[in-house]
């Protein structure tokens, strides 16, 4: 991870590796992405907010017209690059940016780090854990109910996709989505 988001990131609790790092802002539970396109770090904020929310959040964000800073929801909550120039120029706006990114959360009553992003439900530390997401460097607490309901999603899927009659992506498109679809269980 760059030395300087580290060191912009150190006021908070956060864990680094590589080109991620892990912890938690204000109470959101928060991944960070170094950006291999070089535009700005990706800011993955995990929250339980139904699709309505997600789309009212994303509103306001654009509403607010922030130079370079992108925001689109995801599975988990919602992805936040912040793009700027030059790195510099990344850590003067950041602060300004984050205020921002904590008004809309609040103002669309997004739940912090202690109710599942996935299932909405309170969590602890006996009903729950941080997963890592398979192929990526992305770790969510999710609770007990929250990781069997994505698995039971995920064998869906797998399972639709293997009956789908005339399925002319069974070939390489097949194996490569089925192989990441199948990566995603997350065992217990």
């Amino acid at each position: 991870m760059n030395k300087r988001i580290v060191e912009l990131l150190s006021q908070y609790d956060f864990k680094f590796e590589k080109n991620s790092a892990y912890g938690h802002i204000e109470g959101y539970e928060v991944n960070v992405l170094l950006n291999t396109m070089g535009i700005g770090p990706i800011f993955i904020f995990s929250t339980h907010l139904s699709q309505d929310q997600k789309s009212d959040f994303v509103a306001k964000m654009n509403a607010r017209k922030i130079s370079l800073v992108q925001v689109q929801p995801s599975m988990f909550g919602l992805e936040i690059v912040i793009g700027s120039a030059t790195l510099g120029s990344f850590v003067k706006k950041f602060p300004n940016v984050l205020a921002a990114i904590l008004e809309e959360l609040a103002a669309v009553q997004a739940p912090k780090a202690d109710i599942c992003p996935q299932s909405g439900e309170l969590m602890n530390e006996e009903n729950s854990r941080i997963v890592t997401i398979p192929d990526s460097p992305i770790h969510v607490r999710l609770s007990n109910a929250g990781i069997e309901s994505l698995n039971s999603t995920i064998t869906k899927n797998n399972e639709d996709f293997e009956k789908a009659p005339n399925n002319y992506l069974k070939g390489f498109g097949g194996i490569f989505i089925g192989g990441v679809a199948g990566g995603m269980h997350i065992s217990m």
